[in-house]
């Protein structure tokens, strides 16, 4: 069985580097896609943060008391959602700064860098690394410099998360709360078992 499963791998579409450039191609390829991961990450981060204000807004105004008062609410956050999703990242950003959330220095100096790095990667990068890109030395540096962009992008996600806590904990959206939500989805439970659970836990009425 174990050759059977060595055979079955082989023809899929993963494929074995033939030589030393070809490894450190891949992992600069690799190394790109996670920056570009995790560029997204914080543009969902910026995503989920506006849908919190708009959610604390929306609630404040009223509550949902019924089941028809909370589909019409959850048909109002999941447009907040794709409206935002719509806007590019510096367009993301100019609406976190107009949305009443406080941006530390720390935080805001991230968010300008992430911007700056996240355009030059995404429009220039691999047009300047050319002559780089030829060369070993040039393909180690361009990793190096793909790290980098994950890091930054990984830092501005998690303090901008750390800054919008308040918001999540007073409308219940705790660690544990959303544990439990992903566990449901994680072992196919129905779109009644978790809307159930989220409306428990988020102390809306269903």
């Amino acid at each position: 069985m174990a050759q059977n499963e060595v055979t079955k791998f082989d023809d899929n579409w993963v494929s074995a580097p033939a030589d030393a450039r070809s490894i450190e191609t891949r992992e600069v390829y690799a190394h790109a896609g996670a920056a570009l991961y995790f560029a997204q990450c914080l543009e969902h981060e910026i995503v989920n943060s506006l849908g919190l204000v708009e959610i604390e807004r929306i609630r404040r105004i009223k509550r949902p008391q019924s089941a028809a008062e909370l589909a019409e609410y959850e048909a109002q956050v999941d447009k907040i959602w794709d409206k935002n999703h719509e806007h590019t990242l510096g367009q993301l950003l100019n609406r976190l700064r107009e949305s009443g959330i406080t941006i530390p220095p720390k935080l805001d100096s991230l968010l300008r860098q992430s911007l700056q790095v996240r355009n030059r990667f995404v429009h220039e990068y691999f047009r300047e690394r050319a002559m780089d890109w030829l060369e070993a030395d040039g393909r180690r540096v361009m990793a190096d410099e793909l790290k980098a962009m994950q890091t930054l992008f990984q830092e501005a996600d998690h303090t901008l998360h750390e800054v919008t806590e308040q918001i999540r904990n007073g409308l219940g959206i705790t660690e544990d709360n959303v544990t439990l939500v992903g566990n449901l989805m994680k072992a196919n439970a129905s779109e009644d078992e978790i809307d159930r659970a989220i409306s428990e836990s988020f102390g809306e009425a269903k």
